[in-house]
């Protein structure tokens, strides 16, 4: 069934292989497209919150850090974009998914290296055989602005575009979490239900987006603890970091698959993908500067750096064959292929002037708890 038209499905490709729900022996949840839309889910994060037993921590160095059933997920080996490995860190959009599959146990038996908890497997929009376009608008608080187009128009007997465009903004509501970001996504189709189909797709999504790193723990003196009357609470839209603070990143692939169809329910499909991603975060680690008798507005701010600059690039050759017969009174279901993968990651790292090569020491300046946004760059 249609996600736009379903709030539930009965086939997955998870599997490397289209199977229905019903015939994959370990547990399976799917957030379909209409899901999405009617709870405006607007990325990833959100859509895996809507499945039970998965939790998120808040990971050390801007990562997700996702945890299915107390099983810590990777995210560079469980999360997948129809059935072939996403392992770079970015802030995954909704705006071109036509579902959310979680798969819950171990998923080494169909795709090598991984966790013990499962896997998560990202579904794209593919171009279908009818002229449908829509275009939905979001509006909310602290200027938070979205605009999502679905545009699906069919360009022969077989044959169909697909584009998807998205584009996003919000205020920061003063705790330094803005949002401006955009993606475009298209995909040609051709051949569709016929013995020999084929799809190419380039997807694109840039973030620019703010970053808190949290608020600091406060240290009383083992002399003096601070009591309650001398606490001060800290106002929650706060921001202390960095005016400049910033998480940005790109991701950018494009995909080319080819399906073969026998007679029977017997298909060959082959997948080539490139894809190229970069990360560029800066964030401030706020500390307070020593053990405290009296927590004031006066009370003193230390900025810590926290950078993380890399770029990876990825190709992936993946190519499967699933057959389905029936021989000597049994039902029999056959899956056999290959996968290729090669990741080049290329970290950055901040020379200081005492490792000499014009090296620099990066001081950030302190700020106080009375004076939030104080726009230092």
């Amino acid at each position: 069934m249609e996600g736009k038209d379903s709030l539930r499905t009965t086939e997955t490709n998870i599997g490397k292989g289209q199977q229905k729900l019903r015939d994959i022996p370990q547990s399976i949840t799917v957030v379909t497209e209409k899901q999405i839309d009617d709870r405006n889910l607007d990325t990833v994060k959100d859509a895996l919150k809507q499945t039970a037993g998965i939790t998120f921590q808040a990971a050390e160095g801007g990562e997700e850090d996702i945890r299915l059933r107390g099983f810590a997920l990777s995210t560079t080996g469980d999360i997948f974009v129809d059935g072939m490995r996403d392992p770079a860190f970015y802030d995954r959009d909704t705006f071109n998914l036509d579902r959310v599959e979680l798969l819950r146990g171990s998923a080494s038996m169909l795709f090598g290296r991984g966790s013990t908890g499962g896997a998560v497997n990202q579904v794209n929009k593919v171009p279908r055989l009818m002229d449908e376009n829509q275009l939905d608008v979001t509006t909310g608080s602290h200027n938070h602005r979205r605009v999502v187009g679905d545009f699906n128009q069919p360009t022969g007997d077989s044959a169909a575009l697909r584009v998807s465009v998205m584009r996003t903004t919000a205020d920061n509501n003063g705790a330094g979490s803005s949002v401006d970001k955009e993606g475009l996504a298209g995909s040609y189709r051709w051949g569709i239900g016929e013995r020999d189909e084929f799809t190419l797709s380039l997807y694109h999504l840039n973030n620019n987006n703010g970053i808190h790193y949290g608020m600091p723990w406060i240290k009383p003196s083992a002399d003096s603890p601070i009591s309650s009357t001398t606490l001060m609470p800290l106002n929650p839209a706060a921001y202390y970091g960095m005016a400049s603070d910033v998480n940005r990143g790109t991701a950018d692939h494009g995909t080319l698959s080819h399906t073969h169809r026998f007679h029977g329910d017997s298909e060959w499909t082959t997948r080539i993908r490139r894809g190229a991603y970069t990360r560029d975060q800066r964030a401030s680690t706020l500390r307070t500067t020593a053990s405290l008798d009296v927590f004031s507005t006066t009370t003193a701010l230390t900025r810590g750096t926290q950078n993380k600059i890399q770029n990876l690039d990825t190709l992936y050759v993946q190519s499967d064959l699933s057959s389905k017969f029936t021989a000597w009174g049994v039902r029999h279901e056959l899956l056999s292929g290959v996968d290729l993968a090669r990741e080049q990651k290329t970290v950055y790292a901040a020379r200081t002037a005492a490792q000499g090569l014009g090296g620099v020491d990066l001081v950030k300046p302190n700020t106080t708890v009375g004076t939030p946004d104080d726009g230092a760059w």
